[in-house]
């Protein structure tokens, strides 16, 4: 997740439009929901609450198939805190949700559903967009993957798990360096310019048909391997690539069969791609509902543990979400959290996050076995992040 000044925000949706209407020219399908004219009003803010829950018709996308033993949570109705303490004022939860225009919010306490509420139309069985939620699901399968043996030490390179990238700046990154944001590749994420990285990569994927592979080759170093973090949705693109080749499977299906079987997730997912075939985009854009999102968040609040069989190692999870020393918080510029294995580390040992732009979370006290997820719609994103870690923080020591 991106921390932009706040001057900048205002500016960003338009610029987005800007990049999307110059490349919808290109690649115009009238006849289909994927058409690029419904594509450039993505953000459009009377449609982007709708186009949030609808990423599979827009964008090529994947199926993740659900497990035929779904897992239910049990219900434990708790109240939850009416208001939450901020900048050294009290606000109320109920502003602040409407506010970051939230569409979902579920809590779990030591395995119990507490709360599930949703907004602005969404239900439980309503698609949500994760945004770079999804690195932080890229980070579990990277970690059972070396749990089976399938990409050795972190110190591998990528292009020793990819052909593709051999030979490439991204070949000669280790998995490391990729899974803390630290390949020293030129990748600008600036989401108010329109030659920024972030956009430009969008339209060469989606519009131009460039694949994934040859667009990360393209990518040249700015300064060596592992001695920066710059956060750049390319190293989990990269990341997810050589993931892909070293299970020999698609994402899609390397998910399906390693988590949303074993966890009994409720219902199908969608991964979107960069076409019906291609690969997934790694880096966000993995459709799910709410409460399968809280399964991932409850799998690393019990250590990788799921009913006493597991899912992937508790050394996994307790390397991938404490913050190595360089990235604790307070230490990385322009950003107010720590960062470890494509994980925010936003405090005290125990707590740690998935965060995506639009304001998507998934929440994770592991001292206190609570679980929060967070669903948004949000245009004030950058600005409400520590607003919503705040709110995270009040419930879970309510509970």
């Amino acid at each position: 997740m991106k921390l932009l000044p706040r001057t900048v925000l205002g500016r960003a949706v338009a610029v987005v439009f800007a990049v999307l209407l110059a490349a919808s020219l290109a690649a115009t399908r009238f006849w289909s929901s994927r058409n690029s004219f419904r594509q450039m009003r993505l953000f459009a803010p009377s449609v982007r609450v709708q186009n949030f829950r609808t990423m599979d018709e827009l964008f090529p996308a994947k199926l993740v198939h659900h497990g035929t033993t779904p897992h239910h949570f049990a219900r434990r109705a708790l109240a939850l805190p009416r208001t939450y303490v901020f900048g050294g004022s009290t606000h109320a939860v109920d502003e602040f949700l409407e506010r970051s225009v939230t569409t979902a919010l579920l809590v779990l306490k030591d395995d119990d559903l507490v709360s599930e509420r949703y907004f602005l139309g969404a239900s439980a069985d309503s698609p949500l967009t994760s945004w770079s939620v999804a690195k932080s699901v890229v980070s579990v399968l990277t970690g059972i993957a070396r749990d089976e043996g399938r990409i050795g030490a972190l110190s591998t390179p990528l292009g020793a798990l990819s052909p593709k990238l051999a030979g490439s700046d991204y070949g000669e990154v280790s998995l490391h360096d990729a899974l803390t944001m630290s390949s020293g590749i030129a990748f600008s994420e600036e989401y108010d310019d329109a030659r920024s990285d972030i956009h430009t990569m969008f339209a060469r994927v989606f519009y131009f048909g460039e694949s994934v592979p040859h667009y990360l080759a393209t990518r040249s170093r700015e300064v060596a391997p592992g001695t920066r973090f710059h956060y750049a949705s390319s190293d989990t693109l990269a990341l997810g690539l050589a993931l892909r080749d070293a299970v020999g499977t698609s994402l899609a299906e390397y998910l399906e069969e390693k988590l949303w079987k074993p966890l009994g997730m409720e219902y199908d997912a969608t991964w979107n791609a960069e076409g019906d075939t291609g690969m997934e985009l790694a880096f966000c854009c993995l459709n799910v509902r709410a409460r399968d999102f809280a399964k991932i968040g409850r799998l690393m609040a019990r250590g990788g543990d799921w009913d006493g069989k597991r899912v992937v190692s508790e050394a996994w999870v307790r390397e991938s979400t404490r913050a190595e020393a360089p990235r604790t918080p307070g230490r990385l510029p322009r950003h107010p959290w720590g960062y470890q294995y494509q994980w925010w580390v936003p405090g005290p040992p125990g707590v740690f996050m998935a965060a995506g732009v639009w304001g998507q979370f998934i929440y994770v006290d592991s001292v206190r076995q609570v679980v929060i997820v967070k669903t948004s719609v949000d245009p004030d994103f950058d600005r409400n992040g520590d607003e919503n870690v705040a709110l995270f923080e009040t419930i879970a020591a309510s509970l």
